[in-house]
């Protein structure tokens, strides 16, 4: 792992889940946004923050320790990792952050966060379709290709069609 990673690794984590959704609440509240308070969506929003969290140290100890790299673009995993949570979704880090921003804003119950939460999923989903993905390809091969087939991008559960 190159040094520096793991510091940057903080940043990024700080940045979309700390700063961002600090400054989406403030400025909430400065252009006087709805809100809302219902008591069950803030024990929903502990929960999901939670399971959030969980995936994003999980999946970043098993790219450090199996992948013997980061989820850094300067610092890749030197190896293909699919195990883990890694068998359930090609994803996990990226929806470790998506469930623990939108715990955030099922927590706090502000509507420019709940905006936050939809642009970075689609920020998120194109830069893994049309970046992170072709480039896994090219340095995995048929592995990757392989592991595309057999585990969903973002849910751990495949909806079956006729």
């Amino acid at each position: 792992m190159k040094k520096g990673s793991i510091f940057l690794i903080i940043v990024f984590w700080f940045l979309i889940l700390l700063l961002l959704p600090f400054i989406t609440v403030l400025l909430n509240k400065k252009l006087n946004f709805a809100n809302y308070n219902f008591i069950y969506l803030f024990y929903i929003g502990i929960f999901i923050l939670i399971m959030g969290i969980m995936l994003l140290i999980l999946s970043l100890y098993l790219l450090i320790n199996a992948g013997k790299g980061t989820p850094l673009p300067l610092d890749p995993p030197k190896k293909f990792v699919a195990s883990g949570i890694y068998k359930y979704t090609r994803n996990p880090m990226v929806l470790g952050y998506l469930l623990t921003v939108l715990g955030e804003y099922l927590l706090i119950g502000n509507t420019l966060l709940g905006i936050y939460v939809l642009l970075l999923f689609l920020l998120f989903h194109l830069y893994i379709v049309l970046i992170e993905e072709p480039e896994l390809e090219k340095r995995f091969g048929d592995k990757y290709l392989l592991y595309k087939k057999r585990v969903p991008r973002w849910f751990p559960v495949r909806i079956k069609t006729k």
